[in-house]
Order: structure tokens, then sequence, then C-alpha cells
């Protein structure tokens, strides 16, 4: 639910594409749904599932550059 940024980046990274960053303008919303504690350990678990499949080569990441030769 929360980590997709976290695996573009990683991918960024991968792909050798420059990252920025650019701050943003934030106001907070009062009702938030989220539970710091649950979903805190929800993203730990999420970002572990990600670099354990990269590492582990379950998932690859295939630069188009590469592929076509």
């Amino acid at each position: 639910r929360f980590i997709f940024d976290i695996e573009i980046l990683l991918l960024a990274r991968y792909l050798r594409i420059a990252v920025v960053e650019v701050p943003v303008n934030w106001h907070e919303v009062a009702g938030s749904k989220m539970s710091i504690v649950r979903d805190s350990i929800q993203m730990a678990l999420d970002l572990l599932a990600v670099r354990l499949n990269y590492m582990l080569g379950l998932w690859t990441v295939v630069d188009k550059e590469d592929a076509r030769t």
C-alpha cells in the first residue's frame, strides 16, 4: 500500500536514472485512518519483501537498452 514509491526509487537506482528531491507544500488533514503502529509494521514487511525478491532474483530488472543488444 505505502511502499510503491520506495520500489520506484530502487528501480531508478538499478536503471541508473537520476532522481532529485522536489519540495512540496503539505497540508495536514484531520481524520486520518492510518494507524502508525500497524501501518509502520506493514511498511517494514513490504520493504523486506521487495528487497528480498530483488536480492534473491525472484524479481529482476531488465534495462531496455541492454535487452536490445
